[in-house]
This record gives structure tokens, C-alpha cells and sequence, in this order.
């Protein structure tokens, strides 16, 4: 077990490391003072010296101390020593996981079958269960993360992901699913790009039920129910603090939503025209354009999120205003610099989003699947890349686990990797809903 105190530092190291050597020190001079006042006395006192059979040692150290100021000092030398070695653990931790904003992070790799490299997703529940589409078995499953999930024995612990080592419930058949996502209640959302239409699986009884798409390519419905409606390929999704469910409406080059409480479709990002170049900034967000959006998220404020892909740019929209602007992204394919404006900067082919609490704002996580890389957006406009142990390959999918880590799903033989955050902190996308109060009887 790896203890991480934040009181334990790089100074409580030293003066522990000082106050030790003194001790030692001091405990030499008390010693040499009592042998030369031994030899003294007994030359004093025509004293007959100890043979040489007796070891010297043995007649200056007990075992068992005779009074309570030999037994303190011993209990005082053991806590000083534990606490040093408490102290540098500490330290070791802390040079481990130490960065701001999480740009370098401690890793831990899932292994996963190579079939499921290009396809699948993976998604994080407000009870930290896991739910991982895994496309080479054809299947959904709803894993349990074993605690605690520290660094020291985060492959151990990780690595259950993968194996089905600790399921929660049994597997649901579903093939070619192309994202998942989990409802208020625990139920879990997914988009069957394939078959142009977004799922619903019950969390007791594995049930698949169609709530949006008619299974026919197209765009129609908006304003109608959801299951009546035409969409192309939905490839990703996301569910709101009030349980609404976004859709990128990936061949309509729109976002949707589908409201839980009525069950009616409409369209609230894309479906415009460029206009001179312009894809819409500043706006509301359904008079913008979107090409090819494969990622969304919604924070807990209800503000969206979206991967506008093929312009390679991330995009937002306030809830408020229902005005869309550009985070990050210049719109340039290429792979781009770090610690500086994200609006300036590169990206190639943003995919995945994950939101993640820092202090009292919150940092963007972006997959950018084409650079190969995880990029960061911070409260203050600035992206860097997320910086691990391993290079990822194609990544497409991430999940924030609520005890710290960043789950990416990409294209390597691990397939899963769990990234541990430096800055930990307990929210949730997805918040559950509160349950009415009793009447007292």
C-alpha cells in the first residue's frame, strides 16, 4: 500500500534525515562518555576488568531496558526511522505522479485482443462500474473495479477490464457497438453506428431496447419521437446531468439530443451551410456546421462539447445562450505544439472526450486520434499532450473514472489504458437523480 500524505514533502525528508544523524550522534557521545566513565570508576575502585570472554557489547546494551529513559529513547529512534521511510515513500509517490494538469501521468496497460483495436468504447457509471464494448467478443460488458485502485497495484487491479475478472452482471451480445454510455438509473446507452440507431441495454434484466433511429440512413424526425427518426451513423454519445441523451449524428454532420422525459428528438448543433469559410463561430450553434463530429461530452452545468472531426476543431456550447465557439483547433491537419492558445494550435483527427474536475473548473481531455496523442485543454485556454510511460496508438475513446483516472481505449495491443491524475477529485458526468423526500407518517 503507497501512502500519499500532501503534509509529507521533499522537507519533511530532510529534517527527518537530520534529525536522525543527530540522534545517532548523540547516542555515540552518551555512549563513548559512559565507557570512559566506567573504566575511570573502576580504576578508581581497583575494580577487576571484564575477561576477555564476554563480548564488550553486551555488558553496554540491553535488551531490556532497565528504566523508562532507555526505553523512550528507543521508541524515539524507531518513529524517527518508520517516518523517514514513511517520508521517502511519500517523496517517491509524489516524483511518480507529480505534474500539473496530469500532462505526465502513471500508467497501467490492459491487455485486449487485437480484433477490438478498431472499434468499441469504453464508459465509467457515477458507481465507478465500468462498461466496456468489446468488439472482437461481440459483446457489452459491465466490469467492477476492484479497490483500492492505487499506482503500487494499479496492473493488478486495471488489468480486470480486460479479463472479466470481476463482472457485475453477465455480458450482453451486441456487435459492432461504436460507443456506450450510462443512463441516470445505471442502464447503459449505445450507438450502433452500423445500424443507424442508439440502444438502451437494462441494467437487471440485459434487455435491448431501440430509443432512437428507425434503422434507415437518413435525417428526419426532429420535433418527432426519437425511435421514428432517421440517423446516419451515429458514432458517439453522451448523457446530461438530467438524463437527456446527446447523439453525434455523425452522417447528418449534426447533434442531437433526445429528451428523457418525452422521448422527442431535435437537433441542437449543425445542419448549417459555410458561409464564406466560416463553420459558424459566435453563432447559435444550429445555424453552425459540423463535418463528420465523432465525440461529444456534456458537463455538469449541461455546457457541450463536440469533436468536430473532419475540421479538426473541438467546439463548445453554451447551454445558456445555445451559442457554439471553438476551443481548440486552427483547423490545419497536423500534430501541434504544447503550452500554448489551443485555438492556435493543430490537431488531426479529435475523436474521444473526456471532462475532468481541476480545482474549481475542469480540464478537456481530447483524443486525437490521427496524432496518435491525448490532448489537454485547461481552464485557461492552453493545450498540452498528455505524456505517459507509452505512446498510444490511434486513440478513440476516453472515460474519467471518479477515483482519478483517465481510462483510453485506442489501437495497441493493451487496448485499455488506465492513466492515473495527479489531481483527484470526485464528480460526476452523469449525476443520479435525487429521490423525492418521504412524508413522515
Amino acid at each position: 500500500m503507497v501512502l500519499r500524505w500532501p503534509s509529507v514533502s521533499e522537507v519533511t525528508t530532510v529534517l527527518v534525515a537530520m534529525m536522525f544523524g543527530r540522534a545517532v550522534w548523540q547516542a555515540s557521545r552518551v555512549f563513548a562518555v559512559f565507557d570512559r566513565a566506567v573504566v575511570r570508576t573502576g580504576a578508581a575502585l581497583d575494580l577487576v576488568p571484564l575477561g576477555k570472554g564476554a563480548a564488550p557489547w553486551l555488558t553496554r546494551f540491553s535488551w531490556r531496558p532497565l528504566t523508562a529513559a532507555p526505553m523512550v529513547q528507543a521508541v524515539t529512534v524507531m518513529a524517527i526511522v518508520v517516518s523517514g521511510a514513511v517520508s521517502l515513500t511519500s517523496l517517491v509517490e509524489r516524483i511518480q505522479a507529480h505534474v500539473p494538469f496530469a500532462t505526465s501521468a502513471f500508467v497501467a496497460a490492459v491487455p485486449a485482443s487485437p480484433q477490438a483495436l478498431l472499434a468499441g468504447s469504453v464508459a465509467v457509471g457515477t458507481s465507478g462500474d465500468v462498461v466496456f464494448a468489446d468488439v472482437s467478443k461481440g459483446n457489452i460488458q459491465r466490469l467492477r473495479v476492484r479497490l483500492p485502485l492505487e499506482s503500487a497495484r494499479a496492473v493488478d487491479h486495471i488489468s480486470v477490464l480486460a479479463n472479466s475478472a470481476q463482472m457485475a452482471s453477465a455480458a450482453v451480445a451486441f456487435p459492432d457497438a461504436s460507443d456506450v454510455a450510462f443512463a441516470p438509473n445505471g442502464d447503459v446507452y449505445v450507438a450502433d453506428a452500423k445500424n443507424h440507431r442508439i440502444c438502451r441495454i437494462d441494467r437487471v434484466t440485459g434487455k435491448i431496447t431501440t430509443i432512437a433511429g428507425d434503422g434507415s440512413a437518413g435525417f428526419d424526425g426532429d420535433g418527432g419521437q426519437a425511435a421514428q427518426a432517421a440517423l446516419d451513423s451515429p458514432v458517439a454519445l453522451a448523457v446530461a446531468p438530467n438524463g437527456n441523451v446527446y447523439v453525434a449524428d455523425t452522417g447528418n454532420n449534426r447533434i442531437r439530443v433526445l429528451n428523457a422525459a418525452t422521448g422527442i428528438i431535435t437537433t441542437v448543433a449543425g445542419g448549417g451551410a459555410h458561409v464564406n469559410g466560416s463553420v459558424g463561430d459566435g453563432g447559435p450553434a444550429r445555424q453552425a456546421t459540423l463535418e463528420r463530429p465523432s465525440g461529444i461530452a456534456v458537463s455538469p452545468g449541461g455546457d457541450l462539447y463536440i469533436s468536430d472531426t473532419g475540421h479538426r476543431l473541438v467546439r463548445h456550447v453554451d447551454s445558456r445562450t445555445g451559442m457554439i465557439t471553438t476551443i481548440a483547433g486552427d483547423g490545419v491537419a497536423s500534430v501541434g505544439n504544447d503550452d500554448s492558445v489551443a485555438v492556435r494550435e493543430h490537431l488531426t483527427e479529435p475523436t474521444g472526450l473526456a471532462i475532468v474536475p481541476f480545482g474549481s473548473g475542469m480540464v478537456l481531455y481530447v483524443a486525437d486520434q490521427g496524432a496518435s496523442a491525448v490532448r489537454l485543454i485547461r481552464p485557461d485556454g492552453t493545450i498540452s499532450t498528455l505524456t505517459t510511460g507509452k505512446r498510444f496508438v490511434r486513440p478513440s475513446r476516453l472515460a474519467y473514472h471518479p477515483l482519478g483516472w483517465l481510462i483510453v481505449k485506442d489501437a495497441s495491443v493493451d487496448g485499455l489504458t488506465a492513466v492515473r491524475l495527479p489531481v483527484r477529485a470526485r464528480f460526476e458526468l452523469a449525476a443520479r437523480r435525487r429521490a423525492a423526500p418521504r412524508k413522515a407518517t
